[in-house]
């Protein structure tokens, strides 16, 4: 965890984000999904705004499978003004999932 609030306080958001991208490196997708929550709770119009949607959304992704929830972080990526790299892999994760999505209703 990273500590008390005003522990938390004293991270920079890059530092945050750093952590969280260490943590999805490393496959900790549940610790790694807590810290993105966090951020966007305590952050709602902070820096790296975008990039705390993306990281909840791959943590979902990849850790629990599951999609829809993460759909939704990536569509969330897209209205937080984005940094042009964070909203190319968005935009990357959303089409992923509508073609997973599109193979799955074509096998039936």
């Amino acid at each position: 965890t990273l500590g008390t609030p005003r522990e938390r306080a004293a991270l920079r958001p890059d530092d945050i984000m750093r952590i969280g991208d260490h943590l999805l490196g490393t496959r900790r997708y549940d610790p790694a999904l807590t810290l993105f929550r966090r951020y966007i709770a305590e952050h709602p119009r902070g820096p790296y705004l975008d990039w705390a949607f993306l990281g909840a959304g791959m943590a979902l992704l990849h850790g629990r499978r599951q999609t829809a929830a993460a759909y939704q972080y990536f569509l969330q990526v897209l209205d937080a003004d984005p940094s042009p790299k964070a909203e190319e892999e968005a935009r990357r994760m959303i089409a992923m999932i509508e073609a997973m999505d599109r193979h799955r209703r074509r096998r039936g």
